[in-house]
């Protein structure tokens, strides 16, 4: 590929990717991009590149036949196509990590409310004597300054984007 073509003869000619990037008149990102095949050089870019690191376009480019100019234009897009498609999938993974994270915080968000909301249930049912007073015990009840519905919101609308993001994630 590519990428491993152009790191192997830039560093068989001992040049640092900054050194490289100089040279094409190119950022040192651009290089490290190209050598990690998160993109590819433009059809201009290769004859530059190909001088550069004393070798031919159609060896940089790892073409069996001698290239010519349409050819080389059509290996750089079939490239790019190929970045894009990868770039689409990457997103879609993470995409699909993030919309699990947010299923499984609403859904254990939504257990914990109706576990603490029971026990706030039987806890304000079943007030007990707790402190002992002069006359008789002092009792305590607890209750919920929130409504017990605008405690579930937030899971919910985790839970609503985790659904949306399923259904996005699995279309077509």
């Amino acid at each position: 590929m590519l990428s491993e073509q152009l790191h192997t003869l830039r560093t068989r000619q001992g040049l640092s990717q900054q050194a490289l990037a100089e040279q094409l008149h190119v950022v040192r990102q651009t290089v490290s991009k190209w050598e990690q095949g998160r993109s590819v050089p433009d059809a201009t870019t290769l004859p530059r590149l190909a001088e550069v690191l004393h070798t031919s376009v159609p060896e940089l480019l790892e073409l069996d036949t001698p290239a010519d100019p349409s050819s080389i234009q059509a290996q750089v897009e079939q490239l790019q196509a190929q970045l894009r498609r990868e770039a689409v999938l990457r997103r879609r993974r993470g995409f699909q990590v993030l919309t699990l994270v947010a299923l499984l915080l609403s859904v254990g968000s939504l257990v914990l409310l109706g576990l603490a909301g029971r026990e706030l249930h039987l806890l304000q049912q079943t007030a007990a004597p707790i402190i002992g007073g002069g006359d008789a015990a002092t009792q305590i009840y607890v209750t919920s300054l929130v409504p017990d519905l605008l405690l579930c919101v937030p899971p919910l609308v985790l839970l609503a984007v985790g659904l949306i993001g399923l259904r996005r994630t699995y279309r077509k």
